[in-house]
């Protein structure tokens, strides 16, 4: 798992966030 910027983009669990 990788928090970045990305994590608006997917979420730890793997869904898409807005």
């Amino acid at each position: 798992m990788r928090h970045s910027h990305d994590d608006k983009i997917k979420d730890s669990s793997g869904f898409s966030r807005s």
